[in-house]
């Protein structure tokens, strides 16, 4: 379902009877009715920190020489700019995976035909560690050259730093989640996975409910919230792994 749609079922489903034929430029119950759905839609996506939902992988070439990547180097120009365009992935950059490191970031090398060769994951640490290790004590980090294994994400910037300094062109692959979508257009659908969909139509009840203190329309929704809620968890939510790094 797209934006409208999920703000028509709200409509039928409540009974209020707000006659919504789109979501901008809307007065009385119809905007009610949109800015629940969109609320709702927003405080799904801050509930959880690590929702596979949100999870991208970003995929850049390294140039020989350069150790820094910045945001749009790494993630593309869509990266910090939130088009509202249905038709294109929603890519708006939020942070980098900082969890399940294991398989979150990884470097490939290719030959002269594009045929991949190797294929290893890159180690993650801290930006501070990195910092001490590789960048302070007037060290260059660009003085040692090979096949990056360390990469790290700047605390400012969010540029990617890699260490070694690539010597060559390399494939980085890097895990990260985006910002919260806020609904704004008719045809724009959530990134939530379709299945989920009902979850925002129980929201924006819910806050209906709310608005116009109606207590069992309310307990109604919220309970059938709670059950696809507790589905979405199982569905959406990695399971946690402790990760352990030798001593020496």
């Amino acid at each position: 379902m797209n934006f409208l749609d999920i703000c028509k079922r709200v409509d039928t489903m409540s009974g209020v009877q707000g006659m919504i034929q789109g979501v901008e430029n809307t007065i009385g119950v119809q905007s009610v009715i949109v800015n629940a759905v969109a609320e709702g839609f927003l405080d799904l996506q801050v509930e959880r920190l690590n929702w596979i939902f949100m999870r991208r992988t970003a995929k850049f070439g390294t140039t020989p020489g350069q150790y820094s990547y910045s945001i749009i180097e790494a993630v593309g120009p869509d990266a910090t700019t939130d088009l509202h365009d249905p038709t294109r992935p929603y890519n708006v950059f939020g942070r980098w995976q900082k969890k399940h490191l294991w398989d979150s970031y990884f470097i490939e090398a290719d030959d002269a035909a594009g045929n991949i060769t190797s294929r290893k994951p890159l180690r993650f640490i801290d930006y501070r560690t990195f910092r001490s290790r590789f960048l302070m004590s007037g060290k260059d980090p660009s003085v040692k050259e090979g096949k990056p294994t360390f990469i790290t994400a700047h605390d400012v910037t969010n540029e990617l730093i890699l260490h070694p300094t690539p010597d060559k062109r390399y494939w980085v692959y890097a895990d990260y989640f985006v910002e919260p979508q806020l609904l704004t257009r008719n045809s724009e659908v959530p990134i939530l996975p379709a299945s989920f969909h009902l979850i925002l139509v129980y929201r924006g009840l819910e806050r209906l409910a709310n608005h116009y203190s109606n207590p069992s329309i309310y307990q109604r929704y919220s309970a059938a919230d709670a059950v696809m809620l507790g589905n979405l968890y199982r569905d959406q939510v990695p399971a946690e792994v402790a990760e352990k790094y030798p001593v020496a």
